[in-house]
């Protein structure tokens, strides 16, 4: 600002500040040059009329009005953006109980099972498939993925008793890491999911998915995952359950990243070794081990059977009671040895008949219900009657 006022002074002042000669000289100049420039203009229009100063045409105005408005937007929504919290540290969920040493399952900072409660189940939101995969379109936005959120977050809030959480199993934008298609996905994402904590005090719960680290992750794409919302990998308890969220794309592609994979295992390990300490213990992960059969064929959207069969088998021995996934884009899921996999469809785009939707799974004494819904059919009122 001060730099512009400085130039227009000195534009407007400088010829007052220069000796009496030089003054007349460029005076002189000046007189020619408006002379000039009317005898030209005379010469092109025969009326000898002075042409008028060009105004912008009216479709410039509005491009310019128009991106005036989309600057304006984008500031707002970085605003709200911006109440994004991230919830974990350490690989613990900070909005459920305090730390403790698991091991104790009398300490002071366990909370006890104390009655019937629920939590939603959600998966790939993915802003952006729908156009790209639906619709086809070569430049695609994702203002529908936005609004079915919105009526999640909305159905959410509205609930009697409110869920405990609402957990997206991965892939919760569609676009590469390191892309800026992806920067304005993850901020339309956080501007929307931000509502869920800040405004109605739900703790949101994010799974990395293969979209959200790379079919083939690096270090430079988990780091980018963890900076934008958290940890990739981390657990919490709540009620007795010991809740156990894992980076499964690990177990689909580790080349560049095997050291880093290692830790995950090695943490899984341990933690899996505190399960029976808990009344259940729920795994949440992107993509699904099996879809139907624990001894499938390997599929694009399963996990190889020589990784698969080992880790089914660690699971059931620990005493894990589910394991819910996405990836899928459609409602799946079966049994190994009575531990039941659950894959749960998409709120966004869906690869089968399915309508976009969540799942509602209800914890009580005896047992794990659950049951996925479209999302005009999500109830708001929460019934905790057994089958």
């Amino acid at each position: 600002m001060c730099f512009y006022f400085s130039s227009l002074f000195a534009c407007f002042f400088s010829p007052f500040c220069e000796p009496p000669t030089a003054r007349g000289e460029r005076y002189k100049e000046n007189l020619t040059f408006v002379s000039s420039s009317r005898e030209a203009e005379t010469r092109k229009k025969p009326n000898g009329h002075d042409a008028q100063q060009p105004t912008r045409p009216l479709e410039e105005h509005k491009t310019s009005t128009m991106e005036e408005e989309q600057q304006q937007q984008q500031q707002v929504n970085l605003v709200e953006a911006s109440k994004f919290r991230i919830r974990t540290s350490d690989r613990r969920h900070l909005d459920f109980d305090q730390e403790y040493d698991l091991n104790d399952t009398r300490a002071a900072q366990r909370s006890r099972y104390s009655g019937p409660f629920h939590f939603v189940q959600a998966a790939d939101s993915q802003f952006g498939m729908i156009d790209s995969y639906v619709h086809k379109r070569t430049e695609p936005g994702w203002s529908e993925e936005i609004e079915l959120c919105r009526q999640l977050i909305d159905t959410c809030s509205q609930m009697e008793p409110k869920p405990l959480f609402l957990i997206v199993c991965g892939d919760l934008v569609d676009a590469w890491p390191a892309t800026d298609v992806r920067r304005r996905q993850v901020i339309d994402f956080k501007r929307i999911f931000a509502r869920l904590d800040h405004q109605f005090d739900i703790p949101l719960v994010c799974v990395c998915g293969n979209h959200d680290v790379g079919d083939e992750p690096t270090m430079d794409g988990i780091l980018e995952f963890k900076q934008t919302f958290g940890d990739d990998y981390f657990y919490f308890t709540k009620n007795d359950v010991l809740f156990i969220v894992i980076n499964s794309q690990f177990y689909q592609h580790r080349l560049n990243v095997q050291d880093y994979a290692k830790e995950q295992d090695d943490w899984l390990e341990g933690l899996l070794s505190k399960c029976k300490l808990f009344k259940y213990s729920i795994v949440f992960e992107h993509i699904p081990w099996f879809l139907s059969h624990f001894d499938e064929e390997d599929d694009y959207f399963n996990i190889k059977r020589q990784v698969r069969l080992g880790w089914l088998r660690k699971f059931k021995d620990a005493g894990v009671t589910k394991i819910m996934c996405g990836h899928y884009h459609r409602n799946a899921g079966g049994w190994f040895e009575g531990m039941e996999l659950v894959v749960t469809s998409a709120i966004g785009a869906q690869c089968g008949s399915d309508a976009s939707g969540a799942r509602i799974v209800k914890v009580m004494d005896q047992t794990i219900e659950h049951q996925y819904y479209a999302m005009s059919e999500i109830p708001k009122k929460i019934e905790f009657t057994t089958n």
